[in-house]
């Protein structure tokens, strides 16, 4: 049985990743250009005879017990043969959908001891899971509704500020278990926002993200707790304050020359949101959007050197680190570099 369908106003300059799902068969994921491309996905039916260690049964349900029909369930590490990992797993089904009872199936070309699944469903939190057993043995994932995070931002004479991108990313990035990666949203015509199925009791950094664009003025970035799962919480205003320009160049150490293996990256210190800059021949780089008034961590990464920490005016971190506070619409830097040191070989 075949279908059909039309998706209107996709942005052409972007490619877009589909998922294709029906009860009782095989989900697919398509990635198409949508000026070039038309999506043509066959499913095929389920296998429900593999062996146990080729399949997982499992139920999504609300923390009231009720099935959740047609979240996605995925597989996003695995154990095998004494080895454990996160990320991705071959030869395994894309994704399920849960049917009407918020039941699932996956299954596997190869055997696996055990499966961690990642959960998403509209209105809901998105869950992961430990390392689970493979089998028919059903397992059942509970997902919470989460907290409903709202805001507005304000331009310094106190108007709404509209289209504006506001970005949400967890405080804690240690962990895997609950690491849900970074949100973004645009504000209404209201300069409001609201992102919904927050993960409760969990700090969090909200900001104004860069995205890559010129001209945009930032509000501060704030860190918050999101509090009690299935409640409201109102942030308040955010107020917009401009950006800065920071440019700078490497020093690098007598008769060397930039390497081809080159990366100078800017980043919050509480929301990441990284950038990444060209580095020119004279070792110059700039950075022409960044927001003010907060703690920035620039990375520098360049193969056979290292930062010649005696020499720096910036304040060091981690390795390849340096923090700036950038407080004024410009500011100019220089890193000295130096070649990188190798370890001592004790055993010669």
């Amino acid at each position: 049985m075949a279908g059909k369908f039309e998706i209107q106003g996709l942005d052409e300059s972007l490619t877009f990743t589909f998922l294709v799902a029906k009860e009782k068969f095989r989900a697919s994921l398509k990635r198409i250009d949508p000026v070039n491309d038309e999506l043509d996905v066959t499913l095929k039916p389920y296998r429900t005879d593999v062996p146990e260690n080729q399949k997982m049964l499992g139920k999504i349900v609300d923390t009231n017990g009720k099935p959740i029909v047609g979240a996605v369930v995925w597989i996003t590490g695995a154990k095998q043969k004494g080895q454990e990992w996160w990320g991705r797993v071959q030869q395994v089904d894309r994704a399920s959908i849960t049917a009407k009872d918020g039941q699932f199936l996956l299954t596997s070309e190869i055997p696996y001891e055990q499966w961690q699944l990642t959960v998403r469903a509209n209105r809901y939190c998105q869950a992961k899971t430990e390392h689970q057993p493979t089998g028919s043995k059903p397992y059942e994932i509970k997902l919470r509704r989460g907290v409903n995070v709202t805001g507005q931002v304000i331009d310094e004479s106190g108007k709404p500020v509209a289209g504006h991108i506001v970005g949400l990313l967890q405080r804690n990035r240690m962990g895997l278990q609950n690491w849900i990666g970074e949100r973004t949203i645009a504000t209404d015509k209201g300069g409001r926002f609201t992102f919904t199925a927050v993960l409760p009791e969990t700090e969090w950094a909200i900001y104004s993200a860069i995205e890559g664009r010129a001209n945009v003025e930032f509000f501060q970035s704030e860190l918050f707790d999101s509090g009690d799962n299935d409640t409201d919480q109102e942030l308040g205003k955010f107020k917009i304050k401009g950006h800065g320009n920071l440019s700078g160049r490497l020093i690098l150490p007598p008769g060397e020359s930039l390497p081809e293996e080159l990366r100078i990256t800017v980043s919050r210190k509480y929301a990441w949101n990284p950038q990444t800059a060209d580095v020119k021949a004279d070792g110059s780089f700039s950075f022409p959007n960044l927001p003010l008034g907060e703690p920035l961590i620039i990375r520098v990464s360049a193969a056979g050197l290292q930062l010649d920490l005696d020499r720096q005016t910036l304040q060091s971190g981690e390795e390849h680190e340096l923090g700036v506070f950038l407080d004024k619409d410009s500011l100019d830097v220089k890193i000295p570099m130096m070649k990188a040191q190798t370890a001592p070989n004790d055993g010669v």
